[in-house]
């Protein structure tokens, strides 16, 4: 009786609305923030109209003054298309972007600001462009020709209808087909060659030697894919496998080296992956923060927190010793920029951005989201050039839909803007160990008012509100002036028994780390 009391003291009496207006072991990515970067849409650094790595190494104190610890650069290897996805040569660079001189300076003077390197590594599939493709198309005892999933035409142990996503995966060239889970253009690579996999490490440690700290793994789910093979495959078995022996193919180059993977997919199918990676992007959470920000989903009970904590459990099982770092966002260049998703209100996109830098694991931004860039498909509409307002912004297309949002130099000077109130909470992120690395306690909430948690380490505790809602909430909650680290929005109200939390915004308070375990006790009451 004397704890439950002790409980209640302590933490909350009642959460009242109104009218009025994990311990886990480090991982290289040092838990920072990491910035996606499409370079052809970034900076232009000579005045061709498109971007280029001189145009990022002249820019990277605007990703310091952010806060930035890390970019994420969408693959610049040559390619036939925009996107860079088909690559044609993985031990070069698109020279529309510059040379690779050019690449190894801004990666020196990333390293120089404290910004870390990561480079998409698309290993699923090469472009039909390339070299040793073009080979086995035209010579089919080409010693390339098994770099490739080929089959004959008429062999019925194959089903060619069969695909791991929406759309036609098989393709015909004269009486053979080949395997491309996305489209004719980007055929697979066959992972069950050991050659092919001897060139992928040798591919991951050339990078490595030019001073690239980490890759990011496009489609890792597909290298054993459905439909592709016409034997009787563990899918996910074989993928984890073929990951384990090229990832530690690259850290005998490099043990420290950082590597998050896309898999698309629900996180108990993400979950397994951790065994061999640092991160996985995670797309429950990044749907679930969307939705309920737009108060699409409900947060009572096993709401967003703890689903949360239910993944990082999950995560953490696979992962191990050697720890994991979840890696989330809000959406990425495959997705509708999420200020169109959330219909260009700027509240509601604030709250996003409250949520979701205030989480475990490494934020990822995608250029342009920290000024409210709208965007949707086509990809090309998503990608849109950054708007700096000044001689670095691209040319390479037309932006229909952002002519009157206020460019970075705007933004930049309105401390109310989109960019300062991003600035604004990467800063307290990267000021608290306990926010940038420390475990998270999620708080049981009675009704979906308010988002509950607390992020610790040994040493420090930060208890992090925030109000959901389209109305202010008083939470009796007792501290002072002297607890307040944070608050996203003004006329919030600190009483003796009590705090007012201004609708849609967030607010951090220290207490005592040795308070921690009582908070997990307790199911919150919002009245």
């Amino acid at each position: 009786m004397k704890k439950n009391i002790l409980l209640l003291m302590i933490i909350f009496l009642l959460v009242g609305c109104s009218n009025s207006t994990d311990e886990r072991a480090e991982v290289s990515s040092d838990n920072g923030v990491f910035y996606e970067i499409f370079v052809r849409s970034f900076a232009d650094s000579d005045g061709d109209g498109i971007g280029d790595f001189n145009g990022i190494t002249e820019n990277l104190d605007y990703l310091v003054d952010l806060g930035v610890k890390g970019i994420w650069l969408l693959p610049i290897y040559p390619s036939p298309s925009y996107h860079g996805y088909d690559v044609t040569d993985y031990y070069n660079v698109n020279s529309e972007y510059g040379t690779l001189d050019d690449f190894k300076k801004l990666v020196s003077e990333a390293h120089n600001k404290g910004i870390k390197v990561v480079l998409d590594m698309v290993l699923n599939h090469a472009s039909s462009e390339h070299p040793w493709f073009i080979d086995s198309k035209e010579n089919i005892d080409s010693d390339y020709t098994d770099y490739f999933i080929w089959a004959d035409a008429n062999d019925s142990s194959y089903d060619f209808s069969a695909s791991p996503i929406d759309g036609k995966a098989w393709s015909k060239y004269e009486n053979r087909m080949y395997f491309g889970a996305f489209w004719s253009g980007m055929p697979d690579w066959n992972a069950s060659n050991n050659k092919v996999r001897e060139e992928f490490i040798n591919i991951g440690q050339y990078w490595i030697d030019l001073g690239v700290d980490g890759f990011r793994l496009d489609a890792a789910k597909y290298l054993y894919a459905q439909g592709e093979y016409n034997t009787d495959l563990n899918l996910l078995q074989e993928n984890l496998d073929f990951w384990k022996e090229i990832t530690d193919g690259w850290r005998d180059a490099k043990d420290d080296l950082y590597i998050v993977a896309e898999v698309w997919s629900g996180s108990s199918s993400v979950a397994p992956y951790y065994s061999n990676f640092d991160a996985n992007f995670n797309f429950d959470l990044a749907d679930a923060i969307v939705s309920v920000v737009r108060r699409e989903r409900d947060l009572s009970g096993f709401g967003l927190m703890k689903n949360l904590t239910r993944m990082h459990e999950s995560f953490e099982k696979y992962a191990g010793d050697r720890g994991y770092s979840d890696a989330i966002f809000l959406t990425n260049h495959d997705q509708d920029r999420v200020m169109s998703v959330l219909n260009n209100d700027m509240d509601l996109m604030k709250l996003a951005a409250d949520i979701y830098l205030m989480l475990p694991g490494n934020p990822y931004i995608y250029y342009g989201e920290e000024i409210g860039m709208l965007g949707r498909k086509p990809d090309e509409d998503i990608r849109f050039p950054l708007k700096w307002g000044n001689d670095y912004e691209t040319e390479w297309r037309k932006d229909t839909l952002n002519m009157d949002l206020d460019s970075i130099k705007v933004q930049l000077e309105d401390k109310d803007s989109l960019l300062n109130h991003y600035k604004s909470l990467i800063a307290v992120r990267n000021s608290s160990d306990a926010l940038s690395s420390g475990e998270m306690v999620a708080l049981s909430m009675s009704k979906s008012l308010v988002i509950g948690q607390i992020r610790y380490t040994e040493t420090e505790a930060v208890f992090i509100l925030h109000n959901i809602s389209e109305r202010d909430c008083e939470v009796g909650f007792s501290t002072d002036d002297e607890n307040l680290i944070y608050s996203t929005k003004t006329g919030y109200t600190l009483k003796s028994d009590s705090v007012i939390i201004p609708s849609k915004g967030t607010m951090l308070f220290s207490i005592p780390v040795e308070e921690v375990s009582l908070y997990e006790e307790l199911e919150i009451e919002i009245g």
